[in-house]
């Protein structure tokens, strides 16, 4: 067989035996990668050899439709051992153009025919998989035909180019609509924000960016996915995906079985039925498996995650399996509804959740607690604290800094006391040189919705508002505790967003009156710190006599690693009831 460049090269310098143009024809009609090579150089070959097409070669595909014609020249197929039908590839004809025009008007007649059809079976596409379609064997076959109808008409050059130029229009009318095809449809959205903004529900192939907010997406074949801001991701077909950076969840339908997603890092394919996925450029990609099977890796490797397990995927390819106990709660699994969330993906992020195992968006436990001691397990809930023994004084006594390990977004928590020392308030050593004189004590740690009790169990209030639900959110901190947040790893869980500022409201809870007389609260004190990578950015004492409030905001830049909140006393901490209500950060997107 005939090497493929050398056949074309043979056919274009007029040089083919009578084998050989046979072979040519029996490899256009059965090869359709030949079929495929000899178009594009059939296209360029007749771009230098022929000025008859030049110009027309120059304007856009849009230019080369040409008033339609009735078609007077004859349609005779040919046989491949036709010696004459060779003989007359081989021979130079002198150009009929009213007949070239004739031929480019009925290409686009069938152009326009099959697009019309296409456009029919779009808008009647149901939510099954479709029949798949042979794209280059149809353009072969009418590459072919159109081939047997100039063979008579026209010579080498020009024929060769009306029938790249054919191939192409019918590849770009094809691909027109392949791309523009309905794949899902924007079911819902909650506070959403695009970049490029949706018109209309019905969503075709490509990238998209949610800047803000939720969006929900249903495949055409069952998938029901939902983004979570900052998030880039493209959509390829009725069942698959790709996630550029950021989170979304994935319920898939036994007919979507298969429903695959594609991450810088590794290939998500699922048999079902719910998973959770986030990726970025820097940090890998994390898979939560809540309900069947997810198959995580790449053509070399793989891995199976289960149900209750979370699979990470780090830059060098390499995959690790967890126990969803082990990992904090990242993933949205339902839309929220309106109005019920103060933490918005891509605007504004909620430290309470955090404090409460979630990702800032909705996703922790209230009750929550953080204990700040090494003598049992740090991440628990208020009431495990509580039960827990006291010393001799009545009181709990803190470890030092303590990191947790659990919560990425943690970097760890402590007992504030500067009697002996400087106070440790990081992973890596920064000191709290500013640090009060305290008992060493604690009460019930940091806990993910600030309540307090003495006769009963109630909501802390500040400024007359009552916070008690995630959507007026709080971190319980009675003194003397402290609490400091990874800002680089909450940054790396969101592409190409910037912590602008902390703000939050702080203060000793209303509700003191409500349950003791005055005379036992009057004068508690506690002293309000924010510091930002060790060094102290706000520091206020607040009383209850009147009771005070005080509003926090502090700007931060990219560079700053470490975010600590810290309540201090300097006696005992009998009713220092003190809280941080709405802590957030906010956040901006970054500059394109």
């Amino acid at each position: 067989m005939t090497d493929p460049v050398k056949l074309i090269h043979l056919y274009m310098d007029e040089r083919l035996t009578p084998e050989q143009a046979n072979e040519l024809r029996s490899r256009l009609l059965e090869d359709a990668d030949f079929a495929r090579l000899f178009a594009r150089y059939g296209l360029l070959n007749s771009c230098i050899r022929n000025e008859f097409l030049e110009e027309d070669l120059k304007e856009s595909i849009e230019q080369f439709i040409v008033p339609t014609s009735a078609d007077t020249g004859t349609n005779k197929d040919f046989s491949d051992t036709d010696q004459v039908a060779t003989e007359s590839i081989m021979k130079p004809e002198k150009l009929d153009a009213d007949k070239v025009h004739q031929i480019k008007a009925r290409a686009e007649q069938q152009l326009h025919a099959f697009l019309a059809e296409q456009e029919d079976l779009n808008r009647s596409q149901s939510s099954l998989p479709r029949p798949s379609f042979d794209l280059y064997a149809a353009c072969r076959a009418c590459a072919t035909k159109l081939d047997i109808l100039l063979k008579r008409v026209v010579r080498i050059g020009v024929r060769t180019a009306i029938c790249g130029v054919f191939v192409l229009v019918i590849l770009g009318g094809i691909h027109y609509w392949f791309t523009h095809r309905v794949v899902a449809t924007l079911d819902d959205s909650s506070h959403a924000v695009w970049r490029v903004p949706r018109q209309e529900p019905q969503l075709r192939r490509g990238s998209m960016t949610l800047e803000q907010g939720y969006a929900q997406l249903t495949f055409k074949q069952g998938t029901q996915v939902l983004i979570q801001a900052p998030c880039t991701f493209k959509l390829q077909s009725s069942n698959k995906m790709a996630l550029e950076n950021g989170s979304m969840t994935a319920n898939v339908p036994s007919q979507a079985v298969g429903f695959r997603v594609q991450t810088p890092w590794a290939t998500v394919v699922d048999y079902g039925t719910e998973f959770g996925l986030s990726t970025g450029q820097t940090n890998g990609a994390e898979v939560h498996v809540f309900e069947g099977n997810v198959g995580v890796g790449d053509a070399t490797s793989s891995q199976i995650a289960t149900e209750g397990q979370a699979a990470h995927v780090d830059q060098a390819g390499r995959i690790g399996l967890k126990s969803l106990d082990d990992r904090p709660n990242l993933f949205v699994r339902h839309m929220p509804k309106a109005g019920s969330c103060f933490s918005i993906p891509g605007k504004r992020l909620d430290l309470a959740d955090v404090v409460g195992g979630g990702n800032g968006f909705g996703t922790g436990v209230q009750g929550r607690a953080l204990d700040p001691t090494k003598d049992y397990t740090s991440f628990t809930f208020r009431e495990t604290i509580l039960r827990r023994p006291l010393n001799n004084s009545g009181y709990r006594v803190g470890s030092g800094f303590i990191s947790i390990e659990k919560l990425p977004f943690i970097d760890g928590i402590f007992v504030p006391n500067g009697s002996d020392q400087s106070t440790t308030v990081t992973s890596t050593g920064l000191l709290f040189d500013d640090c009060p004189s305290t008992h060493g004590t604690y009460y019930d740690g940091i806990v993910c919705g600030a309540v307090f009790d003495d006769q009963y169990v109630h909501a802390g209030r500040l400024a007359g508002h009552r916070y008690e639900t995630p959507e007026q959110p709080s971190i319980g901190a009675c003194a003397n505790v402290g609490i400091t947040f990874d800002l680089d790893n909450i940054r790396a869980s969101m592409s190409n967003i910037l912590i602008s500022r902390f703000r939050a409201h702080c203060g000793i809870s209303e509700t003191l009156p409500d349950i003791q007389e005055e005379k036992d609260y009057a004068q508690v004190k506690v002293t309000f710190w924010v510091l930002v990578d060790g060094r102290t950015e706000y520091s206020r004492e607040l009383g209850t006599d009147p009771f005070e409030s005080d509003q926090i905001d502090i700007q931060l830049n990219p560079s700053n690693r470490f975010l600590t909140l810290i309540t201090t006393t300097p006696q005992e901490n009998l009713y220092c009831w003190s809280m941080f209500a709405e802590p957030a950060l906010e956040l901006e997107r970054k500059n394109p």
